[in-house]
């Protein structure tokens, strides 16, 4: 998430969406797992994250994180909350970013 949120301070969103999948992409095969790579997770964090940062009253990375504890919470995954598991898991949402397919 901190990476994610470091190219949104630096860089405007669609130019930050290309420089950090394009980065991520090359991670997971540096490491030998390119299946890994999954384009609408990523995709769907920069835009949150962007958003949230909209609404800010401050830069700060601890008070985006102390703010937004939601995006963080493991037990209480937020991509449930827009996306249904059919959607998300499928080959196609891993490959292209797909739309959430729920209300949240």
């Amino acid at each position: 998430m901190y990476a994610a949120w470091l190219y949104l301070q630096r860089y405007a969103l669609t130019d930050a969406i290309n420089r950090f999948t394009q980065a991520l992409r090359r991670l997971t095969i540096q490491f030998g797992v390119p299946g890994k790579y999954h384009e609408t997770v990523s995709w769907f964090f920069l835009i949150l994250i962007s958003e949230r940062r909209a609404l800010a009253a401050t830069d700060s990375w601890s008070a985006f994180r102390r703010d937004n504890v939601d995006i963080f919470r493991r037990d209480d995954n937020i991509l449930a909350r827009y996306y249904s598991s059919e959607r998300i898991s499928s080959k196609h949402a891993r490959q292209s970013f797909l739309l959430p397919d729920k209300l949240a």
